[in-house]
């Protein structure tokens, strides 16, 4: 999809969705979204990656602030360290809690893979064990 309208996030997302932050695919890639009701969620600040939609968010009510980022990963292994830095970098640019949904493209046990046995690298490790 090109082009994303209120209009579509509202029959995707339910009809108090009203704001969004969407990255359109490139090629045959993913696009991602994040939506959000404004009456409950403000956004204070957005980051559009290459592979990621991050944004701080501010409950209206308790004015608690979170961070989710929504993630499309590459297939190519190549291209897979600027995934990881990019999330790094996510990570470090706002002090709160963070939510981390999405398709990595990546496996964290070789068990997981769909041809046992071969070597993955594993997500959650790299992502945590950098600073």
């Amino acid at each position: 999809m090109e082009i994303m309208t209120l209009e579509t996030i509202r029959a995707v997302g339910g009809g108090t969705m009203d704001a969004f932050v969407a990255k359109p695919s490139i090629g045959m890639s993913g696009g991602i979204l994040t939506s959000r009701d404004s009456r409950k969620w403000e956004e204070v600040d957005r980051a559009v990656g290459e592979f990621s939609v991050s944004v701080l968010l501010e409950c209206q009510q308790t004015r608690g602030k979170w961070v989710s980022s929504n993630v499309y990963g590459p297939h190519e292994d190549g291209r897979r360290e600027r995934l990881w830095e990019e999330m790094s970098a996510s990570r470090t640019m706002w002090n709160s809690p963070w939510l981390v949904v999405g398709d990595f493209n990546v496996t964290r046990f070789s068990e997981d893979h769909n041809r046992p046995g071969q070597i993955t690298p594993g997500f959650l490790l790299g992502l945590m064990g950098k600073d």
